[in-house]
């Protein structure tokens, strides 16, 4: 729910909400690594700092409208698909279909779009995100999500924010 949250990520959690204080944000973020490592968590967090309606703090209050639907998972500026099934690609499918329309919300900051799974997405798709990508929207991000990088077109690549997660470091104690 919040940034301190987020265990062993300290990099990518300090990139993220300097973006923030900086008022500079992509319209294409990319958050590669194994799995279990938090990079749905930390989509879900940057998003609800990105729309947080408590005003001079890069925090999600965990309060307001928009930060309280992250915690019931009711939120209006967060859309999670999945690209590894069929009824994730025809979001995706429909989604770009909306947004070359110009049909976006015009009462939210930042609609966030998280694609998990994107390295599955069929090669048309990601034709259609290079579209996005010459004249992106102001207020729409895109957050893909990835354990395997090799199947991400270079196109894509090279025009988004990168971020890898590391593997978490395992703490031992011993007990005497």
């Amino acid at each position: 729910m919040f940034f301190e949250d987020i265990v062993n990520q300290n990099g990518v959690v300090l990139s993220l909400v300097n973006s923030i204080i900086r008022g500079r944000i992509a319209p294409i973020y990319l958050f590669q690594g194994p799995c279990g490592t938090g990079k749905t968590s930390t989509a879900r967090v940057f998003t609800a700092a990105l729309n947080c309606l408590t005003t001079g703090d890069v925090k999600p209050c965990g309060v307001c409208t928009e930060c309280a639907g992250h915690i019931s998972g009711k939120s209006r500026v967060i859309t999670e698909m999945d690209g590894s099934n069929k009824n994730g690609i025809d979001k995706v499918r429909f989604l770009l279909k909306k947004l070359q329309m110009g049909s976006t919300s015009t009462f939210i900051r930042h609609n966030v779009y998280v694609i998990d799974e994107c390295h599955l997405l069929p090669s048309k798709l990601w034709l259609a995100f290079q579209k996005f990508l010459e004249e992106p929207s102001s207020g729409i991000v895109f957050i893909f999500i990835t354990t395997d990088l090799d199947n991400v077109p270079r196109s894509i690549l090279s025009r988004c924010q990168k971020y890898l997660f590391n593997k978490l470091k395992m703490v031992t104690s011993l007990i005497s």
